[in-house]
């Protein structure tokens, strides 16, 4: 029970600093413009909409730490015991992050970005190339959680593989 409080607590408390950040900008204490121009969408109409996107933000790193604290609570070293995974996911998320980050730069010279095929093509590339360098990272970091999924998909790959080998020699 107490963890659905806590998600409903940091939804209502997202909800709410939805409505302060709306608030604040319209009366001038939040600079919209400025916001704006470091998500580097300058000028944009209804750059207001960055504004909800910043409370949700707020509200699930909230909604982590409160999740973290009480799950500590219940059963110590919880929290100790995802460090290294948390931190080769972290450290792989940055590799597939910056790959595809490359990628799109260097995509953007050979792709034309005035049709929606270019743009589906630019995505999809610079996309799967930082799925693979994220993936690769894992590996190169020895990720048991990598490992485990893994094997998993290729246990039930090889199952059923044998399922129909056995079906089709069976049959005959």
């Amino acid at each position: 029970l107490a963890p659905l409080i806590l998600n409903v607590s940091s939804s209502l408390l997202t909800v709410a600093l939805a409505f302060i950040l709306l608030s604040l900008a319209r009366h001038g204490v939040f600079d919209l413009p400025l916001f704006a121009s470091m998500m580097r969408v300058p000028g944009v109409a209804g750059s207001e909409v960055l504004l909800i996107a910043l409370a949700f933000s707020l509200g699930a790193v909230v909604n982590m730490l409160l999740l973290l604290w009480y799950f500590e609570r219940e059963a110590p070293y919880f929290v100790r015991s995802l460090a290294k995974t948390s931190m080769q996911s972290l450290i792989a998320a940055l590799v597939g992050g910056v790959g595809a980050y490359l990628a799109l730069g260097t995509l953007d010279d050979m792709v034309s970005l005035h049709t929606g095929i270019g743009i589906f093509v630019q995505g999809a590339v610079a996309g799967a190339l930082g799925l693979v360098l994220w993936g690769l990272m894992l590996i190169v970091l020895e990720s048991e959680d990598a490992h485990e999924a893994w094997a998993g998909m290729h246990a039930r790959i090889t199952q059923a593989r044998l399922g129909k080998a056995r079906g089709s020699i069976e049959g005959v």
